[in-house]
């Protein structure tokens, strides 16, 4: 997102994540249940580790209980670590800034995933000129 929105998007999505209830998926109250096994929770949990090792700051969730990972928040991840670069299946939101165009492009084609960009404007001449700018490749 651009970094003049950061604070107030950040503080709504902690709000949200804060508010989700974990636990058993079969409870109808829960909104957020345990990975597929203990290991891809660890996976997660250590991917979640190594970001905020490298600089990203940890706002909510990053606590693991077996298979269960909390609902995760973190700000400052670097567009290299293994938790963006690489797809996360688990409960885990990276909000990473820009502050211009060319660098929301470098940011979004620095994976080999294009399933992360997503563009809300009513700008179609930018919708055109992203369409043609983001990529697949690194």
């Amino acid at each position: 997102m651009h970094e003049d929105v950061e604070k107030i998007f950040t503080n709504l999505v902690v709000g949200f994540v804060q508010n989700l209830r974990v636990g058993d998926p079969s409870k109808p109250r829960t909104d957020v249940g345990p990975l597929i096994t203990v290991e891809a929770a660890m996976e997660i949990e250590k991917r979640i580790n190594k970001a905020v090792a490298r600089g990203a700051e940890l706002l909510t969730g990053g606590r693991r209980q077996g298979a269960l990972l909390y609902p995760t928040v973190l700000r400052k991840v670097n567009d290299r670590d293994e938790l963006v670069k690489s797809e996360t299946f688990g409960p885990v939101i990276p909000i990473m800034t820009f502050a211009d165009l060319d660098d929301a492009i470098g940011t979004c084609n620095s994976t080999v995933y294009g399933l992360q960009a997503g563009v809300f404007t009513k700008n179609l001449v930018l919708v055109k000129e992203l369409s043609s700018e983001l990529t697949w490749a690194p």
